[in-house]
């Protein structure tokens, strides 16, 4: 439910030989509110959750799928997911992560969209108990589990 507008890079890695999984998980679009709500105080927790629900319903009804060559890839919040998704599980081959953030609390320091942080996490990094939910949703603080070759880049090609 991200929209019904056409996505040249998919339709790129599809013309490749690629499958394409978009999964449309809590916190984003297209199902009220509270769905989009569905992130707040909890990037990489539920949404991460919902996505390997769904790749692992994919794979198993989709029996071209192999489980073994998986790849993952995404552009800004989708980056972020990218980065945390290779922290967290070795099940990828291979990951591309482009505009993607890997530590929250360098972002809000360093972006222009300190609004998103108050927002998502319910005010200043240095607020109440903010320091340590921004630590403990960034990727980078569990790189050491990073099993997966992983390309990082500033934006997709073609945007």
């Amino acid at each position: 439910m991200y929209g019904y507008n056409f996505d040249l890079t998919y339709q790129v890695e599809a013309s490749r030989g690629y499958g394409v999984l978009y999964i449309n998980p809590r916190g984003s679009a297209g199902y009220g509110q509270v769905f989009s709500d569905g992130c707040v105080n909890d990037w990489g927790g539920g949404d991460f959750k919902d996505l390997m629900i769904g790749l692992d319903y994919a794979i198993a009804h989709n029996s071209w799928i192999d489980s073994e060559r998986l790849a993952i890839t995404g552009l800004s919040y989708g980056g972020y997911i990218t980065n945390w998704a290779i922290t967290q599980t070795p099940r990828f081959k291979a990951a591309v992560a482009a505009g993607s953030l890997s530590n929250l609390i360098a972002f809000y320091g360093t972006s222009l969209y300190q609004d998103l942080m108050h927002t998502e996490f319910n005010g200043m990094p240095w607020d109440g108990d903010n320091y340590e939910l921004l630590w403990k949703h960034s990727p980078l603080a569990f790189v050491k589990n990073v099993k997966t070759p992983t390309l990082f880049h500033s934006r997709r090609a073609g945007q």
